[in-house]
């Protein structure tokens, strides 16, 4: 029995460390959630919705099914929504063979979305790591968030507390009006129904309207030649925050207050 104590101490650091080891992977696993899916059965050439990164690490699991045989590539971009500038890509044109992957992305942080091109049935699954820093202005937060396809409707209301506030927006265009100029409609409408402000985009995918009113108001998007759009509702919580309706008369009562108190007492002292 003296003889086996070593050999039974070895295994069980041995299991502990295992154990140690997997329990490290789990976690680091279970750090990245999903921010975004564009996995499509079909054909797909163009952009995504927006999506949001509030984290500095994120990744694109990216796999595709050849269908055209050797013909079948698969490509990627990833873009900043306001700007459109490029920050990353995946293109595996003379790599056919490799048909899964991860691009990974670090310090970037904000609105983005991916052109994505390949003939055939495609995964695509944005993720960001929740345990990496955050690079989102706290400043900014989201009031709304509506997505649809082609058909023009009418959002539901929202309420704006800050002066400073902020439209994000961005569409897919049909496949078949690529080749067309192609336009995205968007009213900002009051409670009342009234027409604060027009966004009327012709050839332009993306961007943002940038708002200086509170209140309570709702979109009337029309999509026009799109196949799929995301918009985001941001104020901005340092500006200038609403004042209630009841404030103002209830400063303006109390000052009168004091001044006739005051005018009282002197006129006693008098």
């Amino acid at each position: 029995m003296e003889k086996r104590k070593p050999v039974m101490v070895l295994v069980l650091f041995s299991l502990l460390l295992l154990v140690s080891m997997v329990s490290v992977v789990f976690a680091q696993e279970y750090n990245w959630v999903e921010v975004a899916d564009f996995s499509q059965n079909r054909a797909f050439f163009g952009n995504t919705n927006s999506f949001k990164i509030e984290h500095s690490e994120w990744r694109i699991k990216w796999e595709y099914e050849k269908t055209l045989g050797d013909l079948t590539a698969f490509m990627l971009e990833v873009r900043i929504t306001e700007t459109n500038q490029l920050i990353a890509n995946w293109n595996n044109s003379g790599k056919i063979d490799i048909t899964q992957g991860v691009l990974n992305i670090t310090g970037y942080g904000g609105d983005f979305y991916l052109w994505i091109g390949t003939n055939g049935n495609h995964i695509v699954i944005v993720e960001q790591n929740t345990e990496s820093a955050p690079t989102l202005d706290s400043n900014w937060v989201e009031v709304a968030r509506f997505n649809g396809t082609i058909w023009a409707e009418n959002t539901e209301h929202f309420m704006i507390d800050y002066f400073d506030w902020r439209i994000k927006w961005s569409y897919t265009p049909r496949l078949g009006d690529i080749i067309n100029p192609y336009i995205f409609r968007l009213d900002v409408k009051n409670a009342s129904g009234y027409i604060v402000e027009l966004l009327f985009a012709s050839n332009q995918i993306s961007g943002t309207l940038n708002m200086n009113q509170t209140g309570e108001y709702y979109l009337y998007i029309d999509p026009m030649h799109a196949e799929t759009y995301s918009i985001t509702i941001e104020q901005k919580i340092e500006s200038i925050p609403e004042f209630s309706s009841w404030i103002l008369p209830s400063l303006f009562i109390t000052s009168i207050l004091v001044i006739i108190a005051v005018r009282n007492q002197i006129r006693k002292k008098g």
